[in-house]
């Protein structure tokens, strides 16, 4: 009785798992690129929050004065988010192609969320390109979010981590294709509940009625996420040309450090979206630990059979959106690559009982 129970619970969490990646990566396939074409005149911010980074702010510069096919009024929105005196000095001698203009928020919460809400605020009319200082934009990236954000509003951009040899870098670029791969697929269905402030575009009239309460300012991390769910609207943005790069955490202790703040916020979200989120780590979770307890009970045929189908069902429908999300490479390792991702939800939910980061 308890080994058939066993299986039956198995086969279940694999069906979950299955339905839950085939709903996502459909959606994503399905999208269809549209014309985009920035309207002549049109205002465009690009808004950066920096705090102590000054030096990342001028490559962002660099890559920003490399954009092409824009030929509408572009501006830099640069948040000095109380810097120490040497980086605030560095941000004055900035220089681009585009103008730039320096402010400062009013009060010093942890986070960038009171330096996001001041610049959100200082911003009257046009098109606000979000992103930040340790981004290299890819040549067209204003043109082609701007352009999306002018047809269909809000939108959520994809920041790929660049491709490096080391484990750690396999390991987080495979989790960032899979957060990609849910809050772009359930934007795609219209459910969208996080973004990644390394490139979101939305309306500036979209945000007049935003207020700090809105971030969640008793939160260090966070202020991306309660944005686009505030805003309750935004289309996911998968041209390649609006892709945002970025590097990758360069250890293992800083990618914990930045996973840990970056979980921080999930107990604020509404209770419906976390049941929907947890469907999909629990259901890994439990193909980890039912699979071993399947092979200590010496019942792993059945088990194995089931998910063997369910990684060669899983391998064909996301094909598409390893290429779509610039990581085909990992594709290749996909077998692996997915029983790791269970040990990992199952050591970060246990995170949970740890006392939360107070530090940004």
């Amino acid at each position: 009785m308890l080994s058939t129970t066993i299986i039956i619970a198995f086969g279940l969490s694999c069906l979950i798992n299955t339905i839950y990646w085939t709903i996502l990566c459909v959606s994503l396939n399905r999208i269809e690129e549209p014309k985009l074409d920035v309207t002549e005149g049109s205002y465009i911010t690009i808004l950066v929050c920096s705090k102590n980074d000054s030096n990342n702010v001028k490559t962002l510069l660099k890559y920003l004065n490399q954009q092409i096919k824009v030929t509408t009024s572009v501006k830099v929105l640069i948040v000095n988010d109380f810097s120490d005196a040497y980086h605030s000095e560095e941000l004055k001698k900035l220089n681009c192609r585009f103008p730039i203009t320096l402010i400062h928020p009013k009060e010093n919460l942890q986070g960038k969320k009171a330096a996001l809400l001041s610049g959100l605020k200082s911003i009257k009319e046009g098109i606000i390109l979000l992103t930040d200082a340790d981004c290299r934009p890819r040549p067209e990236w204003i043109s082609t979010l701007s352009s999306q954000v002018q047809l269909q509003g809000a939108v959520l951009g994809y920041s790929p981590f660049a491709r490096q040899s080391s484990l750690v870098n396999i390991w987080v670029r495979y989790e960032g294709y899979i957060t990609a791969l849910q809050y772009l697929g359930w934007a795609a269905l219209n459910k969208p509940y996080l973004g990644v402030g390394r490139s979101i575009g939305l309306q500036s009239q979209a945000i007049t009625q935003l207020s700090i309460e809105d971030l969640k300012p008793t939160i260090a991390s966070g202020d991306d996420d309660m944005l686009i769910q505030y805003l309750q609207s935004a289309v996911p943005s998968v041209y390649p040309a609006a892709y945002v790069d970025t590097d990758s955490p360069a250890t293992w202790k800083a990618y914990w450090t930045q996973k840990r703040r970056h979980y921080s916020i999930s107990p604020s979200y509404p209770l419906k979206l976390k049941i929907r989120l947890s469907i999909f780590s629990f259901s890994q979770i439990l193909i980890f630990v039912l699979g071993i307890v399947s092979v200590i009970m010496k019942l792993s045929l059945v088990p194995l059979t089931v998910w063997c189908i369910r990684m060669i069902w899983i391998a064909l429908v996301s094909r598409r959106t390893f290429v779509q999300l610039e990581q085909k490479d990992l594709w290749f390792l996909l077998p692996i690559l997915d029983g790791l991702l269970s040990i990992y939800y199952l050591v970060f939910g246990l995170t949970f009982l740890l006392p939360k980061p107070k530090s940004w």
